[in-house]
């Protein structure tokens, strides 16, 4: 099965998303470039798609709360080729897989993609580099309707890993808004993925060598 492209993919809204894990067993913040403009407080590019970051322990508790939707997750070939395959309810996804698409039936559009976070406790590690962890309270911002989502320094570190066009928009949208202390956060993060990543300058913090 083909990866969701703009032909079959027809994200909830962030409202939406509140709506449907109003009643939630689980944590989840909404992750990627909607995070940045739920911090914001403002719509500053149109979004191809919805992630929602749930820690990955708590996956059959996601997977049980929305018991009739049809899951699939991504998985590369020998090639680098990208396919879908079906996330059975009796399934643990494992750390090679990083999350899953979801919608409500087969024959309906992708709503969203679950991102499996590593949380243990009361601590949240970075997926690339386990040297990067923060307490749980620190990576969640909510706006005022109730829809939590990624703090921006959190988001930005996750998109600092793959640096699309649209990653590069989301960093120079928020950098004029984000606190010393989360351009600090960010830098010293990102120092510890990519000593040469060019947001490093741009955050102009002063890492200790």
């Amino acid at each position: 099965m083909r990866s969701p492209d703009e032909s079959n993919l027809t994200p909830y809204s962030p409202k939406e998303i509140r709506d449907l894990f109003s009643s939630a067993p689980f944590q989840w913040w909404i992750a990627g470039g909607w995070a940045i403009d739920l911090f914001l407080g403002k719509l500053t590019r149109p979004h191809f798609d919805l992630d929602i970051a749930v820690a990955r322990r708590d996956q059959t508790l996601a997977r049980q709360y929305l018991t009739t939707w049809d899951f699939h997750y991504p998985l590369r070939d020998q090639n680098e080729n990208i396919f879908l395959h079906p996330w059975k309810t009796d399934m643990i996804l494992d750390f090679d897989i990083p999350g899953t698409w979801a919608r409500e039936k087969p024959d309906a559009p992708w709503r969203f993609e679950f991102l499996l976070q590593e949380i243990d406790d009361l601590k949240w590690t970075f997926r690339y580099c386990d040297l990067i962890q923060h307490p749980l309270k620190e990576i969640e911002g909510c706006t005022s309707d109730g829809i939590y989502y990624l703090v921006p320094e959190i988001a930005l570190l996750m998109k600092a890993a793959r640096m699309r066009d649209v990653d590069e928009q989301d960093f120079h949208q928020v950098l004029p808004y984000l606190s010393t202390m989360q351009k600090a956060q960010l830098a010293t993060d990102i120092s510890l993925c990519w000593k040469n990543h060019r947001w490093l300058s741009m955050l102009s913090v002063k890492l200790d060598k």
